[in-house]
This record gives structure tokens, C-alpha cells and sequence, in this order.
């Protein structure tokens, strides 16, 4: 199924479901900025799970890269990759690495919270909306845990290029060190 379908049928993820697809996802992600593919078109409707027999999902990307050719109007608007960009690419900035980070970062907060991410200041939502409560069926986040989240997500959605990390593998070990808190 589709990360689509699955957000619409659920809503939102779990924190450790959550973590650990994107940890899975940037694999592949990391693997094609190798390749100098930059930025790796995600969408909803590219991603697929697959469930495992340990209640995680085994995650695939599909390339729905048709926005990069004379084809482009022919792909359905909900298919093309726009609802991850930073603000640089959405302001027509090439793509850097970066771009990916805020992308997969968006994609965390979108699969914890149901929504797509205000704008982020140093401390927050500059929207004044304030940070959701992190759901959870059989999953508590202290307040400690929900901290460090909120960090790693401030950082992955840092307004600037500068302001987040270098590349994924730094998302990554965030994600991981949070995943192993959970447990």
C-alpha cells in the first residue's frame, strides 16, 4: 500500500513506526545522492509499505520522476513532487542534499502529525500554532523524548540550508539514537 493510503486511513503513524521508516527510507535516498540524483522526488503516492512480521513495514520508493521530462503534463498533479520541497526549490533554488533533509523531515512530521509542518523558527512554529502532541497507541513520550524529537525536527526543517543537517546520514543517526530512546 501506499504511504497515502495508509496516512489516510490512519491519520497519523506511530513515533516508532514512523522512525523506522524513515530511518529504512534513507537508504535508498542517500544511495541516489551518490548517483548525483538531487532532489529524490518523495511523495505520498511513491512511497510503499509493505508490512513485516515484527509490526514494521518494509518501505520502497518509487521514482515518479516524470515531472524531469516533456511528459510532465501528463502526470496528475498530485503525483508530482512539490508538497516536500524546501523553501529554496520551491523558491527555484537548485537542489542540494539539504533540500532532501528538509524533504524527509517534512515527511517525519507529516506521518507523526497528520499535517504538513508550519514554517519552522529557532524555537518552533513561527505560526503560533505550538508543537502537536505526538500520538501514540501503546507508545508514551515522556516529555524528555518529545523534546529531543522536537529538536531533531527542528533541525531537519531549519528555514536555511545552513541551519540543518549536512546530509542524511546525520538525519539518520538522529533518528536512530531517538528510535533506541523508545525502547
Amino acid at each position: 500500500r501506499s504511504l497515502a493510503a495508509v496516512l489516510h486511513d490512519q491519520g497519523q503513524m506511530r513515533a516508532d513506526l514512523a522512525l523506522a521508516m524513515l530511518i529504512d527510507l534513507s537508504d535508498p535516498v542517500e544511495r541516489a545522492h551518490h548517483l548525483r540524483l538531487v532532489p529524490v522526488p518523495l511523495t505520498l503516492d511513491g512511497l510503499f509499505l509493505q508490512p513485516r512480521a515484527d509490526g514494521h513495514y518494509r518501505v520502497s520508493l518509487v521514482d515518479l520522476a516524470l515531472h524531469r521530462t516533456e511528459l510532465a503534463g501528463l502526470v496528475p498533479r498530485p503525483l508530482r513532487p512539490k508538497a516536500f520541497e524546501s523553501p529554496q526549490v520551491f523558491a527555484g533554488a537548485a537542489p542540494e542534499v539539504r533540500d532532501d533533509v528538509f524533504s524527509m523531515s517534512a515527511l517525519l512530521y507529516l506521518c507523526l502529525y497528520g499535517v504538513m509542518p508550519p514554517p519552522m523558527g529557532p524555537h518552533g512554529p513561527t505560526d503560533g500554532s505550538g508543537w502537536p502532541t505526538v500520538p501514540s497507541e501503546s507508545l508514551r513520550l515522556d516529555r524528555r523524548l518529545e523534546a529531543c524529537l522536537h529538536t531533531v525536527l527542528l533541525k531537519g526543517l531549519a528555514p536555511t540550508r545552513e541551519g540543518r543537517f549536512r546530509n542524511l546520514g546525520g538525519l539518520r543517526r538522529a533518528l536512530v539514537g531517538l528510535r533506541q530512546l523508545m525502547r
